[in-house]
């Protein structure tokens, strides 16, 4: 078996959560641009 590199990325308030009251995670992803998942290919 061999070592493998994981990345995690998570998106979380600054108080701890990671979904909204009622599951949803749409919170998040409120402020994301239309260039944020090229930012976030060439940052990992």
């Amino acid at each position: 078996m061999t070592d493998r590199k994981v990345v995690l990325k998570m998106v979380m308030s600054l108080d701890g959560f990671v979904t909204s009251p009622d599951g949803t995670h749409e919170w998040m992803f409120e402020w994301f641009g239309d260039d944020s998942g090229e930012w976030n290919r060439r940052a990992l």
